[in-house]
């Protein structure tokens, strides 16, 4: 907790415990969240103003070549390496994404970044961050849960979108179906 912030962090580490999905972790956020509120409540009488739900997920995809990391971009995501440059072509050296979308209906925005990393065990990784900025339509833990519910949603949806089939099966995705991810 800050002056601003309320923060809720979970690491999957695959030696300790299987994958937790988001439907799990938000309802243990809320009820911690809930007691925050109270305790505000009884202090002040009222709870803080909410504007903005946040959620990012880092992950670690497996890079094989740490003397050529680039040449595995195309395995995860759905970008270019490799160029048409006047008949001949060229393939990056390195890489390193930065981008934001805006949220339709200005509902907010969503940062992607895609960098080369170092794991735990100084494995090479290509670190993909994706952090979806909600607005939050009021002050209650129900639109706080409906805000967390929507960036989550656009977090999945850019994972899928942005990454190949192979790093869907890194992650883990199980499904895409009727709009809906797991």
């Amino acid at each position: 907790m800050q002056d601003n912030a309320f923060f809720f962090n979970w690491v999957w580490q695959r030696e300790k415990w299987g994958y937790r999905h988001f439907d799990e972790h938000l309802d243990r956020f809320s009820a911690h969240f809930a007691r925050v509120l109270d305790y505000f409540r009884s202090k002040q009488g009222t709870g803080p103003s909410l504007v903005w739900a946040i959620v990012a997920y880092v992950n670690h995809l497996p890079c094989s070549d740490a003397m050529d990391p680039v040449r595995q971009l195309d395995d995860i995501l759905v970008i270019w390496s490799t160029i048409d440059l006047a008949g001949g072509k060229s393939r990056a050296r390195q890489a390193r994404i930065n981008v934001t979308f805006p949220i339709p209906d200005d509902a907010g925005w969503l940062d992607v970044a895609v960098a080369p990393f170092r794991d735990s065990n100084g494995q090479p990784v290509w670190r993909l961050e994706l952090t979806a900025n909600a607005k939050i339509g009021g002050s209650s833990m129900e639109k706080m849960r409906e805000a967390l519910g929507a960036a989550h949603r656009f977090l999945v949806h850019a994972f899928v979108n942005l990454t190949t089939e192979q790093a869907h099966r890194l992650w883990g995705k199980r499904a895409v179906a009727q709009g809906e991810v797991r």
